[in-house]
């Protein structure tokens, strides 16, 4: 049977469990049985987050990894040099997701494209637990990440209006 562990997902008809730095995979179909000699991918460091989307899955540790076409992995290929908080994903109805990087907000298409919302504005540090959640309403779309303890944040954000106020006499 499957062990129990961190993170689930499920890809191609796979159950996929993130037990410390390994991610085990069960048979095609058969999510509660798995083959112990080669049903499983080692990674460096311990995942934070598996993310599986339909062109492959993401696999995040000490780097973010992507497998393209999910497991048994053919190629595994660092896509970021830097990790992530402990977390799930948070899926959009389009077959992508969101998750909190160490850098910013993270966004990944169904197909496997991948794009850090906010490292090129943000100075950002996050380690420990994280959550993310997608909200669309009224034709906006929101992301909304909330990290469980402080992190080492360099970002300034402001703005600045100017208004001229006439009053009406009566």
């Amino acid at each position: 049977p499957m062990p129990a562990g961190q993170h689930i997902a499920h890809h191609a008809g796979r159950l996929l469990v993130a037990v410390g730095s390994a991610v085990i995979y069960s048979e095609p179909f058969t999510p509660h049985l798995r083959d112990e000699a080669k049903g499983f991918e080692l990674f460096p460091a311990p995942i934070t987050c598996l993310v599986a989307v339909e062109g492959g899955v993401f696999v995040v540790a000490d780097k973010t990894y992507f497998i393209a076409g999910g497991f048994p992995a053919q190629a595994v290929r660092a896509v970021f040099d830097y990790g992530a908080p402990d977390q799930q994903p948070s899926y959009r109805e389009d077959g992508g997701a969101h998750w909190m990087s160490s850098k910013g907000v993270v966004s990944v298409t169904s197909s496997g494209e991948i794009a850090n919302l906010q490292e090129s504005r943000v100075a950002l540090s996050a380690d420990g637990a994280a959550a993310t959640l997608y909200r669309e309403a009224d034709g906006m779309e929101t992301i909304i990440a909330a990290l469980a303890s402080p992190s080492d944040t360099g970002a300034g954000v402001g703005s600045y209006a100017q208004a001229r106020i006439i009053r009406k006499g009566n």
